[in-house]
């Protein structure tokens, strides 16, 4: 969401009516397709003067996934002196598209996997990635990755237990790949990769990771 602050419940002092704000809400109560929402100040943030209204309600959704992703759950490092190689799935997707430049901001060597080069590799370059490849080329990069984020699922997320580190971290969020640590085990398709921590998420809204946007968009990166 995106809007002007209406009203604002007696003891709260960070915000105002008339503040220009912006966040997400929690998927579990009632969002924000309406005039007017209510929101929690966990959910919260003051909007940059940069952004429009429409960049503003567009950013929260996906930037939120991808930092939790990168920076919660995978545990990458932040302004990184010891950078980690991240390979990132659907890289040119919605919310992929925020891991390659945060994760790049953060100092990471980052690569892209898409379905076609021809088409993404000069807009995956242009936000950070420093290598770009095919799905179909992925069998050459075997063990390589010290974390892999696959936000494209199927068989691509199989092929992910081959590109990462045997003791590396292995991220999905898609709703598709819900069970996947589980399903991949009994029919091995993660056999001889039982040290790799897998994971599975569903973002939430949190302040931190707002605050961490916010600033991406303030510098402008």
């Amino acid at each position: 969401f995106s809007g002007i602050v209406a009203a604002v419940h007696e003891t709260e002092t960070e915000f105002k009516v008339g503040d220009h704000v912006y966040g997400m809400t929690h998927a579990k109560r009632g969002s924000t397709w309406a005039e007017f929402a209510v929101t929690t100040r966990e959910e919260t943030v003051k909007k940059p003067d940069s952004l429009t209204w429409e960049e503003a309600a567009a950013i929260p959704g996906s930037a939120i996934t991808a930092d939790q992703a990168l920076f919660v759950h995978a545990g990458l490092e932040l302004n990184t002196k010891n950078p980690k190689q991240v390979l990132i799935t659907g890289a040119s997707g919605g919310v992929a598209m925020y891991m390659v430049r945060f994760a790049a901001a953060a100092g990471h060597h980052v690569v892209g996997a898409t379905s076609s080069k021809a088409k993404n590799e000069t807009f995956l370059r242009s936000i950070g990635a420093q290598e770009v490849y095919e799905y179909s080329e992925m069998p050459a990069l075997s063990d390589r990755f010290d974390y892999v984020i696959d936000c494209a699922g199927s068989d691509v997320l199989r092929a992910c237990w081959g590109v990462v580190k045997p003791n590396g971290t292995l991220v999905s969020f898609d709703a598709c790949s819900w069970g996947y640590i589980e399903e991949h085990r009994e029919d091995g398709t993660s056999k001889g990769k039982e040290d790799v921590r897998a994971l599975y998420f569903i973002a939430e809204p949190s302040r931190v990771s707002m605050a961490r946007i916010t600033e991406h968009v303030e510098n402008n990166n």
